[in-house]
């Protein structure tokens, strides 16, 4: 991107990246532009191996899934996206239960040196640039985006780290045996 006009590579930098200033409020409609050529150049280079890439990241979110489940969270009221056919998982999503905030639970973990990300709050309807558009309450909308947390999630991520992160997740929300 070049101009002389640096207000505006400024506002098409925001845009580019869904509207969000450093505060992550989004103040202007925008979507995700984020792509450089170098990222196009290695994504075409990885379609030869896609397959076991897909299968790499299918492995881990299975691993995720079985240590939620084996470590007692899904009666804790902890939740994760349920899923049908094939899906190219970008990260592993869990959904806290009610009462447990995930900006909270991040702050934790991060404390821990645990990176995660609340990548769906605050929600689109309390962002400044679409607070003028029509919208209900969204009770649902809120209530959820507030217990969502992305836990890491990368390719060549060791299998083990999953258990360590788990009972990270258990201990900083005070999840029993």
């Amino acid at each position: 991107l070049y101009s002389m006009n640096e207000v505006l590579v400024d506002e098409l930098r925001q845009a580019s990246n869904f509207g969000f200033t450093q505060e992550k409020q989004s103040d202007i409609p925008g979507l995700n532009g984020k792509l450089s050529e170098y990222g196009a150049a290695v994504g075409l280079a990885v379609l030869d191996c896609f397959p076991e890439k897909l299968a790499a990241r299918e492995s881990l979110s299975q691993t995720y899934r079985e240590a939620i489940k084996s470590n007692g969270m899904l009666e804790a009221g902890f939740a994760m996206q349920e899923t049908s056919g094939r899906v190219i998982q970008q990260f592993a999503s869990l959904l806290c239960p009610p009462g447990i905030d995930s900006q909270d639970v991040s702050s934790r973990l991060l404390a821990k040196g645990i990176q995660t990300r609340n990548y769906f709050h605050p929600p689109c309807h309390t962002q400044k640039a679409f607070q003028a558009y029509p919208h209900g309450e969204l009770a649902v909308t809120q209530d959820l985006s507030s217990r969502i947390l992305s836990l890491p999630f990368w390719e060549h991520m060791p299998l083990d780290h999953v258990e360590h992160i788990i009972a990270a997740v258990r201990q900083v929300c005070s999840i029993k045996e």
